[in-house]
């Protein structure tokens, strides 16, 4: 389980977290079952309007396991990885 906190201020009004200037969450990774659901993770996120792509599937450090990075709403990234099989 994860907890985020809400905030009071309008969300349009927040200051984005500056990942390489502040303290804080780096991204939050999650497992999934290969890479064909990696795959249809992408197309899937890739139509939603407030999900922002990093970087589509690709190899992870030159293996064979595949990862994605995606910024959801709040501006959280977050990896999924597809593990080799």
């Amino acid at each position: 389980m994860a907890s985020c906190c809400a905030t009071e201020t309008d969300p349009a009004n927040a200051t984005p977290f500056d990942r390489r200037n502040v303290i804080g969450l780096h991204h939050f990774a999650l497992t999934v079952d290969g890479a064909d659901t990696l795959r249809d993770l992408h197309e899937t996120l890739q139509g939603e309007d407030d999900v922002v792509i990093e970087f589509a599937p690709e190899s992870l450090g030159g293996g064979t396991t595949q990862h994605m990075i995606c910024y959801i709403p709040g501006g959280i990234r977050v990896e999924f990885i597809a593990p080799a099989s």
